[in-house]
């Protein structure tokens, strides 16, 4: 097991030692943080940190670069969605994105409590069998046994590659068009005029009522869909 040296100051190193038993390897890691077996990458972010990268626009470009690693790939999403936690985001916000990294880019989340559970997390996984290198696909099988030869197995397509800049693009467009009445035009626009996620979310809702086609009534539903419950909302 190989774990990344970026990791030190989180006490990550020392809980798996604690937990599993054993002194991982140390070293500096081009993607992910933790790396089991040869085969299983794991990606560690805290609510705060997640919040922090899916504003400035560093989560989808980290897992592009996450799921094109040779590796069974994870993320550990530590900690709970509270206010404090989720920042300038609301914890629907994070769903939203949450849902996108399961959904479009196939990247399983693992929660996790603190840094002690995603140890234990890690030494579920080492505990793993891996019996063999893919599981058996039953669709395809009949009750005898046979494989059923007028089936042809279903490949995903693969997914274009795009600019880094044109992939946050995307997926900031993406998470804005999630917000009740926004849909994919409007997100477009909010966008094009602020420039990234992050804008919008510090934007007060004057600011956002003069977006084309917003309005003050769909500046409040953005402004409440991105900030945490109870926070104040600016006016001018």
């Amino acid at each position: 097991m190989v774990v990344d040296d970026r990791e030190r100051p989180s006490g990550l190193i020392e809980a798996i030692g604690r937990v599993c038993g054993v002194e991982p390897q140390v070293e500096r890691i081009g993607w992910g943080d933790v790396l089991i077996h040869g085969r299983v990458l794991i990606e560690r972010k805290t609510v705060s940190d997640f919040a922090a990268s899916l504003l400035d626009g560093r989560l989808f470009s980290q897992t592009a670069g996450l799921r094109s690693q040779p590796y069974e790939t994870l993320l550990v999403l530590e900690g709970e969605m509270t206010a404090s936690a989720c920042g300038k985001l609301s914890p629907a916000a994070l769903r939203a994105a949450m849902l996108s990294l399961s959904l479009d880019w196939r990247l399983p989340i693992l929660r996790s409590r603190d840094v002690e559970d995603t140890a234990r997390w890690i030494r579920a996984i080492l505990r793993r069998r891996w019996a063999r290198a893919d599981p058996p696909d039953w669709r395809w099988v009949t009750p005898t046994g046979q494989r059923r030869p007028e089936r042809r197995l279903w490949r995903r397509p693969r997914r274009e590659r795009l600019p880094p800049d044109e992939l946050r693009r995307r997926e900031a467009i993406r998470m804005l068009a999630q917000i009740s009445g926004i849909g994919e035009q409007k997100a477009r626009r909010l966008l094009d005029h602020f420039g990234s996620v992050a804008a919008v979310a510090e934007a007060s809702l004057s600011e956002m009522a003069r977006v084309d086609g917003i309005g003050a009534r769909l500046a409040e539903t953005v402004f409440e869909a991105l900030h945490a419950g109870g926070a104040e909302s600016p006016e001018a």
